[in-house]
């Protein structure tokens, strides 16, 4: 399964009928951008379309004179996630102001959005919980998940972040706030890593959405990390997909999921394997 070709496919179609049209690789209601509104008079669709390798593609569909939105809410089985428990969780913390980089969109969205707390409480919790000495992050962006998880673990905790843009606001913020851990943070495209060279406690897994960028990103990490956590696993749907592919090819390893507003599955404790990663 590509996710892309499926989503080119939807607008390629939908455009020799002669409309303009966008494709969300997310459901309405988990889009990143909230400020999408259904248009008065739109009518509105919602059916499963067959596609090669993809036997469950479930669209809601958002017709205007002008305009037709497409929302892929599953873009393939998600069975095996349906099945997984769901793990309690507080979700009573919030991110300092001071930790915000100047200048960025998503402090008011957050201060507006209760929901957005979801994520970093859970990360606290999970640390508090878990006490990892070892920490790897996939998607770093201004470290806010960062600031989350360090501020529950011990001093001298190892902290890797990698994220494909630049890290030197998070790194900044970070060493400020936690000089008592060892920190190091680079610009670096987890697609072209084949092997961590060292094993972590916890790994988080927040960096590309795409179906196989995800699984290439679990497969990094499985056989190095004792728990990944992955995040937006309800708010992409290719995200969705690439967990739910993972957990079906390899079975027997204890997972749970987290209803937070993007939707997290913790994956642990996995073996440490030596070697290549799987």
């Amino acid at each position: 399964m590509n996710d892309q070709d499926i989503s080119n496919a939807i607008t390629q179609a939908v455009q020799s009928a002669g409309r303009d049209c966008v494709v969300y690789l997310s459901p309405r209601d988990k889009i990143p951008n909230k400020d999408f509104s259904i248009p008065e008079g739109a009518t509105t669709d919602k059916f499963v379309i067959q596609y090669p390798d993809c036997p469950a593609l479930d669209l809601e569909v958002y017709n205007t004179d002008e305009q037709t939105h497409i929302f892929i809410r599953k873009i393939g089985p998600q069975d095996v996630l349906d099945a997984l428990p769901e793990a309690p969780w507080e979700g009573n913390f919030r991110l300092p102001a001071r930790i915000f980089a100047p200048g960025d969109s998503f402090k008011a969205d957050y201060e507006a959005n209760a929901g957005y707390a979801d994520s970093y409480s859970l990360y606290s919790e999970l640390c508090s919980a878990l006490k990892p000495t070892s920490i790897f992050e996939i998607g770093v962006r201004y470290g806010y998940s960062a600031f989350a998880m360090l501020r529950c673990c011990y001093p001298g905790t190892v902290y890797h972040g990698v994220d494909i843009n630049s890290v030197e606001q998070a790194s900044m913020m970070l060493h400020t706030e936690f000089p008592q851990h060892e920190l190091r943070l680079a610009r670096a495209d987890s697609a072209t890593m084949t092997h961590l060279s060292r094993t972590y406690d916890l790994a988080h897994v927040d960096g590309d959405h795409a179906h196989e960028a995800t699984l290439h990103d679990i497969g990094l990490c499985f056989g190095r990390a004792k728990y990944i956590l992955i995040d937006d696993v309800t708010a992409f749907c290719t995200t969705n997909s690439a967990v739910n592919e993972w957990l079906a090819k390899y079975t027997g390893f204890q997972a749970v999921k987290y209803d937070t507003q993007t939707g997290h599955v913790l994956i642990g404790p996995l073996p440490y394997i030596a070697g290549t990663n799987g």
